[in-house]
Order: structure tokens, then C-alpha cells, then sequence
């Protein structure tokens, strides 16, 4: 029987869905010399936009066309510095903070885009000719005033302290700011036996009472050294990493009223050489966001008077180094990140966090052709309130600025799932993730997709049988359209679903005689035809259907003793047979068998034990594996197979508590992991067989657990107790 099912209501305007109203699709493209990064963007007056970096700026209307009034065809070209910053103010007057051969250098141009001769010596200022001072970040005050801020190198090099200059509109230094125009301080705490501090200033902002912030951090250390008197070599010491805020009074005295003595730290690493911040944000009460990457994304915020509201590491796994970030008006701050696994073709990541440090889903900019991913990107927001990005195209001769919609600070996060119980997922060539799931307050199975930029739509009803979806499998066909292979409990029948454009489902029952369909497993022939293995509960047998295109037929894997729980099947890549792998429920074995010529099954016992459950086959380049939960001793094991073997071997892969439930394999031709749930510590693992390493994934559930993984990213979906729902997240690459 057939049967379509209806479609649900599609939910416009996720947060970091593209906004084509802006240039061509929601992106616009500009052509530069060499590789043009983009190391700032700022929107100004009339909501026009300017993207500036190594190379130059350019400049954009608000609907995102160069500005053909402005420069050539839009852009201004500054050759042979780095461009750090830049600003204009009311009257249109636009400077750029650079570093050249000479120091730190300002420019200034005009509204057209051409330096201003009135403006120091033929539109510059040398701010600083030490080039022990290292620019960040520029700033301008309501009297047209100029921070630029930085960091001064001490100790030969292996230390900084940070810095902040003030300038006159005209250029000059302001002998009235902190000390003859300049203020020093340090942002991190030494001691005597890490006493150097390594500073990094990540911006600075004004408040809307004048007061200034500069955002950053600091580690402290002690450099490796050779005794003089011993010759011997002493290893570097480390100290404390720290996340830091500033705040100055307008005249450049560090104020008092903020942390202690005008400095709010908070340590987020210790004892290590930590990544030191990168992103800094002044959210419109004064609030200061910095964030860094150490093992993960790390983020802290800092109150208007100093006071730490939190220092976290979100549930964000597979969010990458942070470069830049901005604060939107209803308090959540955005975050642009370049992941960790490099350029898959997906560009940048961009999350948001709301003001308790809880971070929402990741979204890619996911360029027309790829945004580079280098760490020089940057964020504004538009005049509309959405959010701008500007990068280098993956082509290396453009930048590239594009729009996209910021949501709203109360939806829920699409990719945690109430109700969803037991799931499939997978991950197709493009990026696109594919969840099938049973949910458990519907009662029925549902599909959702998020596609290569992270957006999900709305979950559809596959079937709506009651009980449809209990044990569930799904795959790919080669044009990545999915088929899903799933128990209906309600009439005890095995049924398969099929779409041509994931939102419309068409269902057909496979076998209903007796209880019949439980543990399918779902692969495709190169024909794109579906093939399931699958659990005859009513006579204990392994069953095997195939469609030849037209009808479908089905075998007997096997039907001694009661077989055929938890069946994974397999591709064999070196026979290119069909494979799968079994629980003998009789002996507690577990099998494994491949088709033969004929519709018959060859058939191996690949280890003895008092009860298996939750199996998964897979192969790399050489290996057949099988891992597996040994029930009756509660161990993660791993059985295998070098393809010219006749025998398995198993081995150990955990044993604290009962761990292995739920267990999923990845593997490549460089390493192989295994996902499992340890019941007893309520927690999803990673480990490793080739070095037997382990890493805490996630903690506070990991029951239904499904792992996908075909670009660099893994995807992680497993029960939340805390949440009380299925969670979705990317998580780290493979190792």
C-alpha cells in the first residue's frame, strides 16, 4: 500500500539564512590584487558599508552594490601595509589604521575615496615609527578624536603589554590622554615565577558616556632559558591564561570603578600555552564579550561595572578558532569562526550566544564557491539589524561580503528535538545532514533536513501510523535523495519510505507476515535501488530484501536458532558483495554473512559471546570491523577482519561501567573511531583504536545515539536528559 503523506508549515528567516535581497543571492563579490583579506568591516552613515583590508577598501551601498561615487568603481587600493582598522566620522571622512614599513601609520580619505592633502603629509600620519608596537584596532570618539590601540613588545620579544594612543581629528598627538597621549598597562597577572605577560588586544569601543573599553587578554609566562652557571636547559613555565576588559576615563586614567583598578580578568586556562583571545564585542549597556579557542570555543563576558557574568566553553564542539564577533541590539552577541577542519567548502562559521554564554546552532557562510578560511574575516551589522560578513572568496582574487538574518533571540534551537527518541542520520556529499527519527509524544516518523549552511527545515511526517519508526535506518541514493527503512510496531510490518524532494514521502509496506521488520539496515545498489536487512521477530530468522527496479525480492540470510538482531548491513568494498552483521540470540553470538552467487549466504561466527547487542560493520581500505556492546560484561569490543583473512579477532575497546550502547563506527584510510554511550557515567565517549585514546564527547545523556560523517565535521544526535530531547551538534573532525 501507498500512501503521501501531507507537508508541514516551513518556518522563514533562520538565523543565518541568506538575505537575496542583498547583491546577487545575498552576497556580493569584489575583485582585488593579490589575496585580498578582509580585516574590518564597519557600516556608516546612509547604511553604506565599508570592507577593508590588506589591499584596500571597498565600499558598498546597503544593498550591497559598489559604490560607484567612491574611489574606482568602489575601491580604494592601498598597497605594501596591513590594513587593521577603520572608521569615519560625520563628515564622511574615512581613516584607515595601518601597519607599514614605516610603523603605524593613519590615512585619511575623503567621502570620495581619495586622500585627504589636508590631512598630515599627503593624507598620513605616522602614529608610531617603533616597530615594537604591534596595532590592533581603531576607534573614534563623539569629538572626532582617535584611539588606536596595540600592543608594545617587551622582554626581547617574548612578552607584550598593551597600549593605547589617542590622536586629534587633524592627526596630532593628544597630550592630554593618559601620558603625553599614550596609556600602557598590562592585561594579565604575573608573578615571580611566570612573570612575563603576553598580551593581545582584541578592540576597543566607547561607551555612549565617553568611557573607553579595550578588550583582550593576556598569558603569563616564564621563557625557556639556558642556566649561565650550570648549562642547564629550564623549560618554559606557564601560568595563567586570562580573558581581560579595560576601562579608561576620557581623559585615559585607568577608572577605578571598574573591576579592580580599572581591570576585569578571568582565567579560563592554566598551566599550558593556551590560545589567547581573538574576538572582542561592546554590547550597547557597556557589557564587553572576548572569546578564544583552547581545546574548544571559550567565551566570557564581562559586566558594565567589571564584574564577570560567565566564563564557559558552550556546547560547541565543532565550533572552530573564533576571528571576529558583534554584539545585536537584543543582547545576543554573533560569533564568525573558521573551523577547524579547514575549507570543505562550506566557507565560515558563524553561531550566536545569548547573554548566559549559551550558544545556538552553527551556520556556515557557505559561499557560492567557497569562503577561504583564512583568520582574517569580519562581522557588522546592517542598518537593518542583520548581519554582515566580509572574507576572502575561496578563488583568492575577491572579497566577499554577504548578508544574512540574524532570527530572533527567543527561537528555540532548531536542532534539538522533542520527543525524538530512536533515529538514523547521515551526511551527504554536499554537507546536507539527513535525520529520521520516531517521535515518541507524535507517535509517529518523522524527516528533517539542514542543508550544506546549516538551516534546517521544519521536520515532516514520513508515515503517521502510530508506532512507525521504532527501529528506523536511512541512506543515500547517489543524487543524495534519502530512503528511509523503518518497523511499523503498530501492524508489525516491515515499510519503506521514499522521496524525490525530502518535504513529500511516499510509503509502501515490505513484508507483513507475523512481527517482521525490526533492526533494518538500508543501503543502496549502484543502481540506486534500496536493500534492507532486517529481523523476522515472528520466526527468528535474518531476512534480506532487494528491488530490482520494479518488485522486490527477498532471501533467508539465515534461520538457525532465533538470528538476525541487530542487523548492520555492509558493502564489502573488496568483493563488492553485500555484507551483514548479526546477533545469534540462541548462543549470544555474534555472525557475519555475505551473499554469494545464487541468493545464498556465506556464514561466519566472528565471536562467542553470552549476549551482544547494538553492532555496526563497517571497512576502510584493507579491514572488515564489527564493534559491538558486550551485554553480559557491559564492554565496548572491536572485532576484525584484514581482507584476506579467514578468521576474526576481537578485542577490548572499554570497560568502565557499562559502556558501548549505542555504538557507532567512523572510518577513513587515516583512523578509525568509536562513538558509545556509557550508561553509567551518562555520557558519550570517542575512542580512538589505533591509539586507544578516549575523549569525553558530551555529558548528561548519549542514549540513541547516531553519528554522521562525510565532509571534514562529524554529527553527533543522542538524547539530552537534562534537555529532554535529541540533540544534534557538529562535532570535532576526525583525528
Amino acid at each position: 500500500m501507498f500512501k503521501v503523506e501531507s507537508l508541514e508549515s516551513r518556518r522563514l528567516m533562520s538565523f543565518g539564512q541568506l538575505d537575496t535581497t542583498f547583491g546577487t543571492g545575498g552576497r556580493v563579490q569584489t575583485t582585488e590584487q593579490n589575496t585580498p583579506l578582509v580585516s574590518d568591516l564597519q557600516v556608516v552613515a546612509g547604511g553604506k558599508i565599508l570592507a577593508a583590508g590588506n589591499n584596500g577598501i571597498v565600499r558598498y551601498s546597503s544593498t550591497g552594490v559598489a559604490d560607484s561615487t567612491f574611489g574606482t568603481a568602489g575601491v580604494v587600493s592601498i598597497s605594501g601595509v596591513v590594513l587593521k582598522g577603520v572608521v569615519q566620522n560625520t563628515s564622511g571622512q574615512i581613516y584607515a589604521l595601518v601597519n607599514a614599513s614605516a610603523g603605524t601609520v593613519l590615512l585619511r580619505y575623503t567621502t570620495a575615496g581619495v586622500l585627504d592633502s589636508t590631512f598630515g603629509t599627503g593624507g598620513t600620519v605616522l602614529v608610531s615609527a617603533s616597530r615594537t608596537f604591534s596595532p590592533s584596532s581603531l576607534a573614534i570618539q563623539a569629538d572626532g578624536k582617535l584611539l588606536i590601540a596595540g600592543t608594545v613588545r617587551t622582554n626581547g620579544g617574548d612578552g607584550a603589554t598593551s597600549r593605547v594612543y589617542r590622536r586629534n581629528a587633524d592627526g596630532t598627538g593628544d597630550s592630554t590622554f593618559g601620558s603625553g597621549g599614550t596609556v600602557d598597562f598590562t592585561l594579565g597577572a604575573v608573578n615571580v615565577l611566570t612573570p612575563v605577560a603576553k598580551d593581545v588586544v582584541t578592540g576597543i569601543a566607547v561607551t555612549s558616556g565617553g568611557k573607553i573599553l579595550v578588550g583582550g587578554g593576556s598569558l603569563a609566562w616564564a621563557p625557556s632559558f639556558t642556566d649561565p652557571d650550570t648549562g642547564e636547559f629550564i623549560d618554559a613555565a606557564y601560568g595563567d591564561t586570562a580573558f581581560a576588559s579595560v576601562r579608561l576615563t576620557s581623559g585615559g586614567a585607568l577608572d577605578s570603578t571598574y573591576g579592580t583598578g580599572g581591570i576585569a580578568r578571568s582565567v579560563y586556562a592554566s598551566g599550558g600555552s593556551y590560545g589567547l583571545p581573538g574576538t572582542f564585542a561592546m554590547k550597547s549597556d557597556g557589557s564587553v564579550v572576548v572569546s578564544a579557542y583552547t581545546d574548544r570555543f571559550t567565551v566570557a563576558q564581562f559586566s558594565p561595572s567589571g564584574a564577570v557574568v560567565f566564563d564557559t566553553k558552550p556546547d560547541a564542539l565543532g565550533f572552530g578558532g573564533p576571528v571576529d564577533s558583534v554584539a545585536l541590539a537584543d543582547g545576543r552577541v554573533v560569533f564568525l569562526a573558521s573551523p577547524m577542519s579547514g575549507n570543505d567548502g562550506r566557507g565560515l562559521q558563524m553561531a550566536a550566544i545569548d547573554g548566559t554564554g549559551a550558544i545556538g546552532n552553527i551556520v556556515w557562510t557557505n559561499s557560492s564557491d567557497g569562503v577561504a578560511t583564512y583568520n582574517t574575516a569580519a562581522l557588522a551589522v546592517a542598518s537593518d539589524g542583520k548581519i554582515l560578513y566580509g572574507a576572502t572568496a575561496a578563488a583568492g582574487t575577491s572579497i566577499e561580503v554577504g548578508k544574512l538574518d540574524k532570527g530572533n533571540a527567543g527561537d528555540p534551537r532548531p536542532d534539538n528535538f522533542t520527543g525524538a527518541e530512536n533515529n538514523a542520520m547521515i551526511e551527504d556529499s554536499n554537507g546536507g545532514l539527513h535525520l529520521a527519527y520516531y517521535d515518541i509524544v507524535a507517535n509517529n516518523l518523522k524527516y528533517a533536513y539542514r542543508n550544506p549552511q546549516g538551516i534546517w527545515s521544519p521536520a515532516v511526517v514520513v508515515d503517521s501510523t502510530p508506532y512507525s519508526g521504532q527501529y528506523v535506518s536511512i541512506a543515500l541514493k547517489s543524487n543524495n535523495i534519502p530512503g528511509i527503512a523503518y518497523f511499523c510496531g503498530n501492524t508489525g510490518d516491515l515499510k519503506y519510505a521514499s522521496t524525490t524532494n525530502r518535504t513529500s514521502w511516499t510509503t509502501q509496506t515490505i513484508e507483513s507476515a507475523g512481527s517482521v521488520g525490526l533492526y533494518p539496515s538500508l543501503q543502496f545498489t549502484t543502481n540506486d535501488n534500496p536493500t534492507i536487512t532486517y529481523y523476522k521477530k515472528t520466526t527468528g530468522d535474518l531476512r534480506f530484501a532487494i528491488f530490482s527496479g520494479t518488485s522486490w525480492g527477498y532471501e533467508t540470510v539465515e534461520s538457525n536458532d532465533d538470528v538476525g538482531r541487530s542487523s548492520s548491513l555492509a558493502i564489502d568494498p573488496f568483493s563488492n558483495h553485500f555484507t551483514v552483521s548479526y546477533v545469534d540470540s540462541t548462543t549470544g553470538d555474534i555472525r557475519f554473512a555475505s551473499h554469494q552467487k545464487g541468493g545464498t549466504w556465506a556464514i561466519q561466527t566472528v565471536a562467542k559471546t553470552k549476549g551482544a547487542d547494538f553492532l555496526t560493520l563497517t571497512y576502510d581500505w584493507s579491514t572488515a570491523y564489527i564493534s559491538y556492546y558486550d551485554a553480559y560484561n557491559g564492554d565496548l569490543r572491536l572485532a576484525s577482519k584484514y581482507y584476506y583473512d579467514t578468521t576474526w579477532s576481537s578485542r577490548l575497546i572499554a570497560s568502565k561501567g557499562a559502556v558501548g550502547l549505542y555504538n557507532k563506527q567512523v572510518t577513513n584510510n587515516y583512523t578509525s573511531e568509536v562513538f558509545a554511550y556509557n550508561r553509567t557515567l551518562n555520557q558519550v565517549s570517542m575512542y580512538n583504536y589505533y591509539d586507544n585514546s578516549e575523549t569525553t564527547i558530551a555529558t548528561g545523556g548519549g542514549k540513541f545515539l547516531s553519528v554522521a560523517h562525510a565532509l571534514d565535521d562529524l554529527n553527533l544526535a543522542y538524547y539530552d536528559t537534562t534537555l529532554g530531547a535529541l540533540k544534534v551538534r557538529s562535532g570535532p573532525p576526525l583525528n
